[in-house]
């Protein structure tokens, strides 16, 4: 017996596994300090940033055209973050924007 399935339930499978696997290696490894940082979605990184989804995607989309270095992961068509990259992408932003103010 072969099923078909449509490219929103495979990706909504590609995202379950992604989460599922991630959840796993945190309660695996809390004490190794591996895994400092979550997993995030657009909409966690948007409130995070306090700007609106459409801001990270352009961010995104600059980050594919080689504008810019913000990190990002895809889980089938979905779009993941690590935290502790995010923060590290917004502290180098911060430094060169103010070394750019000091010139």
């Amino acid at each position: 017996m072969k099923t078909e399935l449509e490219t929103e339930d495979i990706d909504a499978i590609a995202e379950a596994v992604v989460m599922k696997i991630s959840a796993r290696l945190k309660d695996i490894l809390p004490s190794t300090g591996l895994i400092e940082d979550d997993v995030m979605t657009v909409d966690e990184v948007a409130h995070f940033f306090k700007v609106k989804t459409s801001r990270i995607y352009s961010w995104v989309n600059d980050t594919k055209h080689g504008l810019n270095d913000f990190p990002f992961y895809k889980a089938g068509s979905s779009l993941r973050f690590s935290r502790k990259e995010i923060v590290e992408w917004a502290m180098r932003r911060a430094e060169k924007t103010k070394s750019e103010g000091d010139v």
